[in-house]
């Protein structure tokens, strides 16, 4: 019995200390979308934050079993959930070109919560969002935007360009989501920044 007890306690202190590198099953659904008075759909500047990114030597895996290259994107609010709306929300890896990557459905963060962007050319969302780029170690740029219709002005949400750092380390801000300075730090996927 002694045995027993020790053995669930050590599984449970394991699980504890490995829940922050876990991915939910799905984030497009777990949890569920909220109602919509308690969501910003119209994203503007700064609506989201490009948190912490990873251009090589990841530790996180993507749904296909492999290391990617990843982006934390965060969102800063207090009291609101923002929803990263298929066909209008788009990710690129560079300033001229902005509209590379249109998300395919429908993503919720809650507030102070981070959503996983894969970019590993795969082009899918899935279990997970895989972007159609991947990152360069030699340094680029990342940028969010939003277009409500096609006849309307193109909003930069949040944009970072990076130069080749430490890739044993990510490059993030911190505290989450503040300022514009990004520094090199341990790798924090869906956790806060250290």
């Amino acid at each position: 019995m002694k045995i027993a007890t020790a053995s669930l306690i050590a599984l449970i202190a394991l699980s504890s200390c490995l829940k922050d590198r876990k991915l939910p099953i799905d984030q497009g659904t777990n949890p569920p979308p909220p109602p919509v008075r308690d969501t910003v759909s119209l994203l503007q500047s700064n609506t989201l934050r490009i948190n912490e990114l990873v251009a090589s030597s990841s530790n996180l895996s993507d749904e296909f079993g492999q290391n990617s290259d990843w982006v934390e994107i965060f969102n800063p609010s207090n009291t609101s959930w923002v929803k990263v709306t298929a066909g209008k929300t788009f990710l690129s890896d560079s300033k001229g070109n902005p509209t590379k990557y249109a998300f395919t459905r429908d993503w919720y963060i809650p507030p102070r919560g981070f959503l996983i962007v894969f970019c590993n050319s795969r082009s899918s969302e899935g279990q997970f969002i895989n972007t159609s780029f991947g990152l360069s170690s030699a340094g680029e740029d990342f940028v969010i935007s939003f277009q409500e219709s096609p006849s309307s002005p193109l909003v930069r949400v949040d944009e970072m360009s990076y130069a080749p750092y430490d890739f044993t380390k990510s490059i993030g801000l911190r505290p989450d989501g503040t300022g514009t300075t990004y520094y090199e730090m341990v790798m924090t996927p869906n956790a806060p920044n250290q």
